[in-house]
């Protein structure tokens, strides 16, 4: 399996380098305000994470607006308690296969088929110590076989329909927020490019 992290955080202060200084297109400039207004990361915070998603979105395939936009949906615009103190961007559970850091442990909705309705449980979460480590670690989580057909998909749209009838979320309307999220800032196309490489000095 490819270690996603130790191919890339050992030029992570080359990249954050050359990234700082193009900007960004004015889809995600639109998208980093949104962001910052909010209050949970910053301007610098926000480009480190479309960053690693650029890279992991080369290394994978994944549509980058996808990514981002799961991010985004996942921590409430980067306010989310897991997002602040452990670095999740993306929900993932720390099950019986995870060997990473401390877990965050956290009310989550969970289906009680007996019951046949959602109840609150306290639930372990992962913890990152960057969040690169959580944006590389998400293509190990979907490199498992249950997600096999967002790898033939082509386009963020059904690359979220893929992760979602997959059951990466328990919400049925999951890949449908996402979308509807990328249409607010135009970001829904996946050819639009994060920099703007025409004004690179």
């Amino acid at each position: 399996m490819t270690n996603y992290s130790l191919l890339s955080f050992g030029s992570v202060a080359l990249l954050l380098t050359v990234f700082c200084c193009i900007p960004l297109t004015a889809q995600y400039q639109r998208l980093e305000k949104a962001v910052v207004e909010k209050g949970g990361i910053n301007a610098a915070q926000f480009e480190e994470i479309l960053m690693y998603c650029d890279d992991l979105s080369v290394r994978t395939g994944y549509p980058m607006p996808a990514l981002v936009g799961m991010a985004v949906e996942e921590t409430g615009y980067f306010t989310s308690r897991l997002c602040r103190e452990g670095n999740n961007l993306f929900g993932i559970m720390a099950l019986r296969d995870w060997e990473g850091k401390p877990k965050i442990w956290q009310s989550h909705s969970v289906y009680n088929k007996r019951l046949g309705q959602f109840e609150k449980k306290a639930m372990p979460f992962r913890s990152y110590g960057s969040y690169g480590e959580s944006i590389y670690d998400l293509a190990i989580f979907l490199a498992h076989p249950r997600y096999a057909a967002l790898r033939k998909t082509t386009n963020a749209r059904d690359f979220l329909y893929a992760v979602s009838d997959a059951g990466y979320a328990e919400d049925g309307s999951y890949a449908n927020k996402i979308i509807g999220l990328l249409e607010r800032y135009n970001l829904l196309n996946a050819e639009f490019k994060v920099y703007n490489a025409s004004t690179r000095k």
